[in-house]
C-alpha cells in the first residue's frame, strides 16, 4: 500500500508539472574564470594517475623510425623536403587507392608548402618528428578533377610566389602552353586526373579554387602523418629523389 502512495504521489506530481504553462529559466550561472598558467600547482593524486600514460606517450614519440642524412628543408626551386614528402604520398597513396581500385592510380601529389612546420638537418627521425612536422590532423584526399581543372592547377603554380611541393608532374615555370608530362605522360586536357591532396585543400584551402566542385572526392581514411610514420617505420635511410618538377627555361 505504502509502495502504491509513493507511485500515485509521483504521478499526480509530474502531470501537475507537465501539465504547467509556467517557464522556467536560470537567472544566473555562476561562473569563475581559471587561468591555466605556471601558478597553478600539479596535483599528486592526478600526478600518479597520468604518470603510466604519460611514459607510455613519451616512449612512443620518441621511437626511432629511420636516419636522414640530408638536410630536408625547402630551400630552391625543387626541394629536399617537398619532394620527399610528395612522392612518399605518392607511394603510399597508390597502395591504398589500388587497393580498392586495382586498375587505376593516382596521377599526382599537391601538397601546400605551409602545411610542412619544420625542417631537419642530418639525423634520426622518430615519430616525434613526424607529429612536428605535420600537427595538424590533415587527411589524405583523392580528388578526381578534369583536365582543364588540371591546367588551371599548374598555372596557379606557375603563377605563385610559392614553390608548393608536387609529384608526378614536371612544368615550366615560364611558360603558359599545356606542353608538360603527368606521370611521364604529355598532358591531354580531354582526360580526368586524379590528385592527391589533404582535405583542407581539397576544400579550397590557400586558395586552390581548382579542387572545388570536383567530378569525384575520394578520402583514403588515413592521416597524411601517419602515411609518413607507416612508410618510415623501419626504414633505413631516406633517400631523396631530386628530379626536377618546377623547371626553370623552356628553350626557344
Amino acid at each position: 500500500m505504502k509502495e502504491f502512495k509513493i507511485f500515485f504521489f509521483s504521478f499526480v506530481l509530474i502531470t501537475f508539472l507537465g501539465c504547467s504553462n509556467q517557464l522556467y529559466k536560470v537567472e544566473n550561472v555562476p561562473q569563475n574564470r581559471i587561468f591555466i598558467t605556471d601558478s597553478l600547482t600539479a596535483q599528486p593524486s592526478y600526478e600518479e594517475l597520468i604518470v603510466p600514460y604519460r611514459k607510455s606517450m613519451e616512449g612512443e614519440l620518441d621511437r626511432i623510425l629511420t636516419y636522414n642524412p640530408i638536410n630536408l628543408d625547402q630551400k630552391g626551386l625543387n626541394t629536399t623536403l617537398g619532394n620527399l614528402v610528395t612522392d612518399l604520398m605518392l607511394q603510399e597513396g597508390n597502395i591504398i587507392y589500388q587497393k580498392k581500385h586495382p586498375n587505376e592510380q593516382i596521377n599526382a601529389v599537391l601538397m601546400n608548402r605551409g602545411g610542412l612546420r619544420r625542417t631537419f638537418t642530418p639525423g634520426n627521425l622518430s615519430v616525434r618528428s613526424m607529429y612536428e612536422l605535420m600537427p595538424f590532423e590533415n587527411e589524405a584526399v583523392v580528388v578526381t578533377i578534369s583536365g582543364t581543372k588540371f591546367y588551371e592547377m599548374i598555372q596557379f603554380l606557375r603563377a605563385s610566389d610559392r614553390r608548393h611541393p608536387v609529384a608526378g608532374i614536371s612544368f615550366f615555370v615560364d611558360s603558359d602552353d599545356k606542353d608538360f608530362f603527368v606521370n611521364g605522360i604529355p598532358f591531354d586536357e580531354s582526360k580526368n586526373y586524379r590528385v592527391l591532396t589533404n582535405d583542407y585543400l581539397q576544400k579550397g584551402g590557400d586558395q586552390m579554387q581548382f579542387f572545388l566542385d570536383p567530378i569525384e572526392v575520394e578520402y583514403l581514411n588515413v592521416k597524411l602523418r601517419q602515411m609518413f610514420i607507416d612508410h618510415f617505420d623501419g626504414m633505413d635511410t631516406v633517400r631523396v629523389d631530386m628530379s626536377p618538377r618546377y623547371l626553370e627555361k623552356k628553350l626557344k
